[in-house]
């Protein structure tokens, strides 16, 4: 083996990355370290196997469209697909594929380089998860200070925790107590679930005024005597249930959160049903919402309405950042009309940017490269805005702070406006330098081959 075909073996072996050789049929020839350690075959189960069966069967119609670019001499960047592992679970990548030549340049097969990106996937879903809070949280306290009807607000409120966390039926009630002392729930919003005449005209009779809970002894019941949060994922066993009456709709999974005030059981929700149940860390997630809920019920008896809504969302905000944070992925709320934005902690650190630094179109495009500036300004014109498109693109910047020059990775969605027009950005952006610089030293390496 020559200096140069030890130097790129050490290359190849040596990356965290798959690095997958196969020949024009599509035989393996190749298969790195860094392919055994992301999907958990061996080198040496896998070389002399078609590469085919890693793949889904439902990408077969791509990996064609792929094989077609590839014949041609086209390289495909960063798709993002899965691959099997060897416990035959389907594991998220971004994938680059290549053509690989001779030193003649004839086409003898292909070299893919794979980077798991499972962590980002999920990163990106928390982030997700954190604006549907974050809005969620908003959406409530403006219908809260807009609205004196408090029937009205609760109705919606209990719409948006039911749609966030992907309930089936609920309620939202206060908890007041009898005059031995004993609690009881007064419902401000219920799911109607009413499964015969009587029960429907039950609900519409006394829904409007709230209807009243008195039993203790069921699994909502139990929050109120205990203070505590209550998860039935098999409500026919727990020994907390009451029953339910004959008709009544299924009820597969139960959640019950208490709101507390100054260590007082002021409220209550439940929610039922939602498709994976319920556990702690769901519990944790929606606790600013919870906040926000305890806050308002606590505000609606008092004449400090408007203080301690805000107050919870300067909570929530805290939440997303610290979430952001987490993840390591930066985010914007970009207005269209305007031009102006406004980024997270986390993306003011990947620009290199403080708080004077000057959030428009215009300080956007100072911190691109240059030679990838005009590129991205027309992209986004009228790719992006123009066409009602998704931002996706990875581009190089130069950090304000330092000069450094980093490698991004750009997402965004547009909102519009009832007639159709872009009036809001909302995205994250990532640093991928390490994985852009990974990709450069496979490709040196291939070059090195192609002289061989």
């Amino acid at each position: 083996m020559s200096e140069i075909e030890s130097l790129v073996s050490s290359l190849i072996d040596g990356s965290t990355d798959s690095i997958i050789t196969t020949d024009i049929n599509g035989i393996i020839k190749r298969w790195n370290k860094g392919a055994e350690e992301i999907f958990g075959h061996n080198a040496e189960d896998m070389v002399g196997k078609y590469i085919g069966v890693i793949y889904p069967p439902e990408l077969k119609d791509e990996r064609k469209g792929w094989q077609k670019k590839i014949m041609e001499g086209e390289t495909i960047r960063n798709q993002r697909t899965k691959i099997y592992n060897s416990a035959d679970e389907l594991v998220d990548i971004n994938l680059t594929l290549s053509p690989l030549k001779d030193k003649d340049g004839k086409l003898v097969g292909t070299i893919g380089i794979a980077k798991d990106i499972t962590h980002v996937i999920k990163a990106e879903e928390e982030l997700q998860q954190s604006y549907n809070l974050l809005d969620a949280i908003s959406h409530s306290q403006y219908q809260f200070i807009k609205n004196t009807d408090m029937r009205v607000f609760f109705d919606a409120l209990l719409d948006r925790i039911l749609s966030l966390t992907q309930s089936e039926y609920g309620f939202i009630g206060e908890v007041l107590y009898t005059g031995k002392g004993e609690p009881y729930l007064k419902a401000h919003a219920i799911t109607n679930i009413a499964w015969n005449k009587e029960t429907q005209e039950f609900y519409e009779k006394n829904a409007p005024n709230g209807l009243e809970f008195f039993n203790l002894k069921t699994l909502f019941g139990a929050v109120m005597s205990t203070g505590k949060t209550v998860i039935a994922n098999d409500p026919s066993t727990d020994p907390r249930r009451g029953g339910l009456p004959e008709g009544h709709p299924p009820l597969n999974a139960f959640l019950g959160l208490p709101f507390h005030s100054n260590g007082k059981l002021i409220g209550m929700v439940g929610i039922a049903n939602r498709p994976e149940g319920y556990d702690k860390e769901f519990v944790e997630y929606l606790q600013p919402f919870l906040n926000t809920c305890t806050t308002i019920l606590d505000a609606n008896k008092s004449d400090q309405q408007r203080k301690k809504a805000e107050e919870a969302l300067r909570e929530s905000e805290r939440f997303l950042r610290e979430s952001q944070e987490v993840a390591k992925i930066g985010s914007y709320v970009l207005d269209i009309p305007s031009g102006m934005w406004k980024s997270s902690n986390v993306l003011d650190d990947v620009f290199g940017i403080d708080k004077n630094f000057e959030r428009n179109v215009e300080g956007w495009t100072s911190i691109i490269h240059p030679e990838w500036r005009q590129l991205m300004v027309d992209y986004f014109t009228h790719d992006v805005v123009e066409k009602h498109g998704r931002f996706d693109k990875e581009y190089k910047i130069i950090r304000k702070n330092d000069g450094a020059e980093r490698w991004l990775l750009g997402l965004g969605k547009l909102e519009l406006d009832s007639d159709g027009q872009p009036v809001k950005m909302l995205g994250t952006i990532q640093d991928i330098t390490e994985r852009r610089q990974a990709e450069e030293s496979v490709k040196r390496s291939e070059k090195y081959l192609q002289k061989i």
